[in-house]
């Protein structure tokens, strides 16, 4: 088998084609880290209709995911996907370093929805993240609500993906965060949302909480192939 992958290597670079195994992705990065750290429950936070949950089944993930989507359109598709899987569970909210009520900017793409305006910049790269319309929605710290999701001996698993808002998803959850042993963060290099946070601001709060950048993968990119954002897994 290795000397029959070895050919199918040198006949792609033969015809200019870039080959990576799943072993060198962010998915491959991911579950290689669920199994390291025997991790039993994911924390999907911005889930959008479910995108991130069907990736992590079709990888082989059995434990329980949890998910906070807090558009209702988007919401919605995420409570039929999940409807068929009970261990997947759904709540229809935003996590922040509130509990209350917010608005929401409801892009084109749901996907690019954010608490915060999308910049000049992020309409460029992609224009379907101009706002549509707004939305009003419930809002909660993670820390304020996870001692009603968790069981005991749950290893946890954090995926942050808010559009620019990733910050203060960690500043809600701190105490949750000391028990985190993996988390996933989309950052931005450049404002991709109007004052929001970015990739220093993010690597200094989690570095002073014990964590390490370990795999990066390159998300949305501006009109020129630049990078504005990142994927970035970090382990303890």
């Amino acid at each position: 088998m290795s000397r029959v992958r070895s050919l199918l290597y040198w006949c792609a670079r033969q015809a200019g084609l870039s080959v990576s195994t799943l072993d060198h992705t962010l998915g491959g990065r991911r579950n290689a880290q669920l199994k390291r750290l025997a991790i039993t429950t994911i924390l999907d936070v911005g889930a959008n209709s479910g995108q991130y949950a069907r990736e992590l089944r079709q990888g082989g993930f059995r434990g329980r995911i949890i998910s906070f989507e807090p558009v209702t359109s988007a919401f919605n598709r995420l409570a039929s996907s999940a409807a068929s899987d009970p261990t997947h569970l759904c709540h229809h909210l935003a996590l922040s370093n509130i509990d209350g009520s917010t608005a929401i900017n409801v892009s084109r793409d749901l996907v690019c929805s954010s608490i915060l305006r999308p910049s000049d910049l992020c309409v460029e790269a992609h224009p379907s993240s101009v706002t549509v319309s707004e939305e009003t929605v419930t809002v909660r710290q993670l820390d304020s609500i996870i001692g009603t999701l968790l069981v005991q001996d749950d290893r946890l698993y954090l995926k942050i993906d808010t559009q620019g808002s990733e910050l203060e998803v960690l500043r809600g959850g701190l105490t949750t965060l000391a028990t985190v042993l993996a988390c996933e963060v989309e950052v931005s290099l450049r404002p991709v949302y109007v004052n929001q946070p970015l990739l220093p601001d993010i690597f200094a709060f989690l570095n002073e909480r014990g964590f390490h950048a370990v795999w990066a993968e390159r998300g949305l990119l501006d009109q020129s192939g630049d990078m504005l954002q990142l994927d970035v897994l970090f382990t303890r």
